[in-house]
């Protein structure tokens, strides 16, 4: 009889043990279903399409450059385009770095979008201070998970840069700029320069929604960005 007990504890044991095992499994899938609606959203979150589009020209004549961009594919390519002085419009959750050779070298500033009137192309596009040149090739890229806003300028003109949820923007060059109308965006900041790459003279300004503010200089360069 002992011998015949300690059958059934080992028994008992092994039916206990290939329980806890089926339960085991039997979460893991829950698990994994409940997950598979949320997977589904952020892939499809990453798989909408956006259209971002930047309008150039020089004597009457307008070129427009666009595509549509997502999380997975940010970026458009315009190796070549026509000669051109003015940037007539920017529009997307997008940045927009223009060139003053094809191919993607010589001088070169980054856009915002929204821009609010048009510009010369070059550092000195929206200053007027001269310092201008024309776009030879474009590359457009979008700004994944947008978090924070800035909308700056001068003279008159406006135009918007975001950073992403993942990465500050760090633009490293820019249009010289001198006005700021508002910083958006929870906890966010601009670190904001008066060379190119993030050198020379600095201030610091979080958050805030008017009214303009100078910071005393002319903005070359700057880096944005937030927390949650």
């Amino acid at each position: 009889m002992g011998k015949l007990s300690n059958r059934n504890r080992e028994n008992m044991g092994i039916l206990s043990g290939r329980r806890q095992f089926i339960w085991y499994w039997v979460l893991v899938s829950l698990i994994a279903i409940l997950m598979m609606p949320q997977a589904a959203l952020a892939q499809k979150a990453d798989n909408v399409l956006e259209t971002c589009e930047i309008r150039i020209g020089r004597d009457g004549k307008t070129w427009r450059f666009s595509g549509y961009v997502n999380d997975l594919q940010p970026r458009l390519l315009f190796s070549d385009v026509p000669a051109s002085d003015f940037i007539r419009s920017t529009r997307g959750s997008c940045t927009f770095d223009i060139f003053n050779e094809t191919s993607y070298g010589g001088r070169h500033v980054t856009l915002g979008t929204d821009l609010s009137k048009r510009i010369r192309a070059g550092t000195g596009g929206v200053d007027g201070s001269g310092d201008t040149w024309r776009i030879r090739s474009i590359i457009i890229t979008k700004v994944t998970g947008k978090q924070c806003k800035i909308r700056i300028g001068g003279n008159g003109v406006r135009m918007t840069y975001y950073s992403s949820r993942a990465n500050a923007a760090v633009l490293s060059e820019t249009p010289a700029m001198n006005r700021i109308s508002y910083i958006k965006g929870s906890g966010c900041k601009a670190i904001l320069f008066n060379s190119s790459f993030s050198s020379g003279r600095s201030k610091e300004k979080r958050a805030f929604n008017g009214p303009n503010y100078d910071p005393g200089f002319r903005v070359r360069s700057f880096s944005l960005d937030g927390f949650w």
